[in-house]
């Protein structure tokens, strides 16, 4: 009798652990909008999961143009010419990384561009998102430097 009590304890509290575990994964609804940059970059999010820039800054370009292997600016000053597009456009989708025993789960919204004005590209950025509700942030999250915030929800009109 004392084995099988131990053994649903073990139950309730593993089944208790589980309820109580990380809050569902964002969904594509809980970020379609308008988001604003600190620059004023506008990123649109539309519902059938294709997105807008306007105004995009210097280090916005820069994230989405990064590359490890060089400084930041090296791809704008060397395959753009120094140029910052004015807007941009593509697709965008959530994407979950489950993380593993050392990183928590994080999820992102990932922009997956086709246009910078009128030129063809094929870069994307993952954003991470960050925050609750309307407390809801995207940004980078670097080794190096950690979290950027690069959008927010833009204020109600």
């Amino acid at each position: 009798m004392r084995g099988r009590t131990g053994y649903a304890s073990l139950v309730l509290v593993l089944l208790a652990a589980g309820c109580g575990g990380e809050p569902p994964p964002t969904a594509a609804a809980d970020v379609t909008g308008v988001w604003c940059g600190p620059e004023r970059d506008v990123l649109t999010l539309d519902a059938a999961g294709g997105f807008t820039v306007t105004d995009i800054s210097t280090p916005l370009i820069d994230e989405v143009l990064h590359d490890e292997e060089f400084v930041p600016g090296y791809r704008r000053k060397t395959e753009y010419a120094g140029a910052v597009p004015r807007h941009g456009a593509g697709r965008w989708r959530v994407h979950v990384d489950h993380g593993d025993m050392f990183q928590a789960r994080r999820d992102h919204v990932v922009l997956d561009w086709a246009t910078f004005e009128s030129v063809q590209v094929d870069e994307d950025l993952e954003l991470t998102i960050a925050g609750k509700g309307a407390g809801l942030m995207l940004g980078v999250e670097r080794v190096e430097s950690g979290f950027t915030t690069l959008f927010a929800r833009c204020p109600a009109a």
